[in-house]
């Protein structure tokens, strides 16, 4: 059997009539679903509890947010007892034509530290179009793109919490442990490490994106981190 490579394992699929049929089902799909949460979710009570976050750099990427359009809501989209009962602290939806989109599952965390990782996590995920990553975010049962995406998340969420000095020692430690665990599925799914070290190329990215907007210097692109990593 072909092995196909790690870029296309992680993108849509563009050939074959059941690859088109399943991609276009997708594609209404998230948006049928994106359109839910917009219309249900609560914009003011997730900004007031985030605004309320007092660290400098936080509020510098929640401003960074608004100014490439993130809407930002919360909890009205599940009943609180079935809040509490999710896995799920925040979802993140990118699509064509849409702004990008994140939920809060406010009445999963019960600290600033935890709603900031939360926060930031997913202020990665809402990168992926306006960066060149994807076109949109990808879904579970895409699961290259999905842990690929994941890993990107978990460790821009990891640089940046440290770039803005960020207290959330328990959460960086949390999300080390966890990369880990989709670094290990990756590899059990057949990806190469050069494939984790574009993810986490891009995560430097992403991290840079939220922490240097006030440094009046280009910003490397995604090839020159790329590139710096295959020297090292």
């Amino acid at each position: 059997m072909t092995k196909r490579s790690d870029t296309a394992d992680r993108r849509e699929p563009t050939t074959g009539h059941g690859q088109l049929d399943q991609s276009h089902a997708r594609e209404r799909d998230l948006a049928t679903r994106y359109q839910y949460i917009c219309r249900h979710m609560n914009v003011t009570q997730a900004l007031s509890r985030l605004d309320r976050i007092d660290n400098a750099g936080f509020q510098g990427v929640l401003a960074q947010l608004a100014d490439i359009g993130v809407i930002i809501g919360a909890d009205a989209v599940l009943p609180e007892d079935l809040a509490q009962r999710q896995d799920r602290f925040g979802l993140t939806l990118v699509l064509a034509g849409a702004a990008p989109l994140i939920w809060l599952n406010l009445f999963k965390h019960d600290s600033a530290s935890a709603l900031a990782d939360t926060l930031i996590h997913e202020a990665v995920h809402s990168t992926v179009r306006i960066l060149g990553r994807l076109s949109r975010t990808p879904e579970p049962d895409e699961a290259i793109a999905s842990y690929g995406e994941e890993v990107v998340a978990l460790a821009g969420a990891n640089l940046i919490l440290r770039k803005i000095a960020f207290p959330a020692h328990h959460e960086i430690a949390q999300n080390t442990i966890t990369l880990a665990r989709c670094r290990s599925v990756l590899h059990q799914l057949g990806c190469s490490e050069q494939f984790l070290r574009d993810r986490l190329a891009e995560a430097e990215l992403a991290a840079n994106f939220f922490t240097d907007f006030g440094i009046n210097v280009a910003h490397p692109t995604l090839e020159d981190i790329q590139s710096r990593s295959d020297r090292n």
